[in-house]
């Protein structure tokens, strides 16, 4: 290959990763917290939605959602499915629940392969707009999260794992999107 197109091509290749990463994480739509605030609210976020009478797990797990976590995003949907500390909104759970199934989780996407078989085509246009949009809000890069399967020790299991992107000045702080005004 002569060298201008050696250097085209290898700038091409320097071109394509920037693409794919979105601008670092900042204030105002993000908000610096502690390595260990994140995993407090990950921990008052499950208990409160294993605790039937928790008033403020719709609360806890939309901010762990807007952040990117995918288990957030998939209990999301998942209240409002069943209208749960939110209204109950069949579309929006679909969405949110369709979000957190790009981790591969076969549990979400069993969840939303059965809402597609009951839905007429204009509810799903309508779901899939939103789901559109939520993926530009709150997928792993405009969010700075990085979710993945993880296998469970001593087990064949896997675990759905979310670290956040960590504060490049401050090691032991994390980055959490916050919510839009209009999720």
């Amino acid at each position: 290959m002569n060298k201008p197109g050696l250097r085209l091509l290898s700038l091409a290749f320097c071109l394509i990763p920037a693409c794919l990463v979105a601008a670092p994480p900042s204030e105002p739509e993000f908000e610096s917290v502690t390595r260990r605030d994140y995993y407090d609210l990950l921990m008052r976020a499950d208990q409160a939605l294993r605790d039937e009478k928790s008033t403020n797990v719709a609360e806890l797990q939309q901010r762990l959602a807007c952040a990117g976590n995918q288990s957030s995003q998939a209990a999301l949907g998942g209240l409002y499915l069943i209208g749960r500390g939110v209204a109950k909104d069949d579309l929006t759970g679909y969405a949110w629940m369709k979000l957190a199934g790009t981790s591969g989780e076969p549990r979400y996407r069993k969840v939303t392969d059965t809402l597609e078989q009951h839905m007429t085509p204009e509810q799903r246009a309508a779901a899939d707009a939103k789901v559109e949009k939520l993926k530009s809000l709150y997928a792993e890069v405009p969010t700075h999260m990085n979710c993945s399967q993880v296998k469970l020790p001593r087990s064949n299991m896997k675990e759905l794992r979310c670290e956040p992107e960590a504060a490049a000045s401050r090691r032991s702080f994390v980055w959490l999107k916050r919510c839009a005004a209009e999720p």
